[in-house]
């Protein structure tokens, strides 16, 4: 924005939270909090305010008041930054609101941003932190999850949402720059046939959409009504290759799926597939369900791969927070990988899906799969064993850290989407390893993720 520019519209809309809310604040920004929004003050006061940049002075409209923090979204650049680009979409606040900052300074933020965090724990690197990025800063999401609303300007139409930062309303959309063009495609075809059947915007939750690299996409669409929920046959078309329907519990935000009510599918459009190709070649074929888990830009996880592989290679693994069984399974797509590997996971779909994936790779004479919480498998970290750990931001469990602390396994590769988790984490176990190799890898460029691996040796 240029100097006096006001926020797109519908970028600030109606909230009820308070004594502090719907003021309007004047703030000098001083450096992005690692959350990612800029960090000003208002009468001694921390003002996190959304869509500003560092160095900005800013008239921002406060949201919400949490922890004696304001949380605010820019409505006003009166001094802007020279790292500040307009953004491509007008809902960028709601997907990704570091669109305003030019893409070359981004990478050089987040390493700030992740060095500062890991200096803090006291971890120190051999090298530099680098950040290693694919080449699409848009349209890699390879899963979106669309809200629906009435487009007020364009004659109450039913139209795709996403809900705005910091608020409950919702903003009207064609789609998304994040998602694949399939995703849009996808949304867009499913959109035009709720609006010729006439589907009321009140019945309808969420359509959660996943693409893979081939150009297929399968959807789900979350209802809150079985009598007028649309049949899965009638949505079909476009890029989508299969089709779910979903009766979701109305009493709940979330698309939780509470009962398939419809389904149809080409031959293979009931299950998502994804090829990694980390070092070329045919590389590793890989399952999982339309709304369970699966990496957002495989791209980014392929280099995430190569940098993990060498530290498997030919070891007795047992891999934590599995998922699908990616990691594991995505190392040995060269022909090597580890010796043997057990994978743990807790959620049942994945398990069978992991379990599926091995055979379907030839693994099945050396990895095994075991449905446990992660925190309950503590014994088998052992001392010349690798263990890998790609958790929640949450991070790992206290338990698990003594376990670690105690056995001390031969190497720990620790994949995280929060530095921050990941730094405390690592910083317990410093006295018994050393940081062998840290990377950042920019999973979510335009937006202020950043994930990071790092992998420990045992002193």
């Amino acid at each position: 924005m240029a100097p006096g520019l006001v926020a797109p519209r519908g970028m600030i809309g109606p909230c009820f939270f308070g004594n502090d809310m719907n003021k309007t604040v004047e703030t000098d920004i001083e450096g992005f909090h690692p959350s990612g929004p800029g960090i000003g003050s208002d009468n001694g006061r921390t003002v996190l305010v959304w869509g500003a940049l560092p160095g900005e002075r800013v008239r921002a409209e406060v949201r919400k008041k949490r922890k004696r923090m304001l949380h605010a979204l820019v409505q006003e650049v009166l001094r802007p930054s020279p790292e500040r680009v307009d953004p491509v979409e007008e809902h960028y606040l709601s997907c990704s609101p570091w669109q305003v900052l030019a893409y070359e300074r981004e990478h050089w933020h987040k390493q700030a941003m992740a060095l500062s965090v890991l200096e803090a724990e006291g971890i120190e690197l051999q090298g530099t932190l680098e950040l290693a990025a694919g080449k699409q800063r848009l349209g890699y999401r390879n899963k979106m999850e669309f809200s629906f609303t009435r487009d007020r300007d364009n004659n109450e139409r039913l139209s795709l949402a996403l809900f705005q930062r910091l608020g409950r309303w919702k903003r009207p959309l064609a789609g998304c720059a994040l998602a694949t063009d399939e995703i849009n495609a996808a949304s867009m075809h499913v959109l035009e046939a709720l609006r010729r059947a006439g589907t009321p915007e009140h019945v309808l939750k969420t359509f959660v959409v996943r693409s893979d690299r081939r150009g297929r996409a399968l959807g789900a669409l979350f209802v809150k009504d079985h009598e007028t929920a649309p049949q899965a046959s009638a949505l079909m078309g476009g890029p989508l290759c299969g089709m779910q329907v979903w009766y979701s519990e109305p009493r709940t935000m979330a698309s939780r799926p509470t009962e398939l009510l419809s389904m149809e599918a080409m031959e293979g459009g009931d299950v998502f597939h994804e090829v990694l190709s980390p070092f070329g070649g045919s590389g590793v074929t890989l399952r999982s369900g339309l709304l369970g888990f699966f990496q957002i830009n495989p791209e980014v996880f392929e280099m995430a791969l190569r940098d993990m592989a060498p530290y498997l290679e030919g070891e007795h693994v047992v891999e934590f927070f599995a998922g699908v069984g990616a990691i594991t399974i995505g190392a040995a797509a060269g022909g090597g990988g580890p010796q043997s590997a057990l994978l743990v996971e807790i959620d049942p779909d994945a398990v069978e899906y992991a379990r599926a994936n091995i055979e379907l790779n030839g693994l099945s004479d050396r990895f095994e799969v075991r449905q446990s919480l992660a925190r309950r498998m503590r014994d088998e970290i052992a001392h010349d064993k690798v263990a890998v750990f790609d958790p929640p931001r949450s991070g790992l469990d206290p338990r698990t850290i003594r376990q670690l602390a105690e056995v001390r396994p031969k190497r720990i590769v620790y994949l995280s989407c929060n530095v921050g988790t990941q730094a405390a984490d690592v910083g317990q176990l410093l006295p018994l390893y050393r940081v062998e190799f840290a990377r950042l890898y920019n999973f979510f460029p335009r937006t202020p993720h950043v994930e990071c691996l790092m992998v420990l040796e045992r002193i």
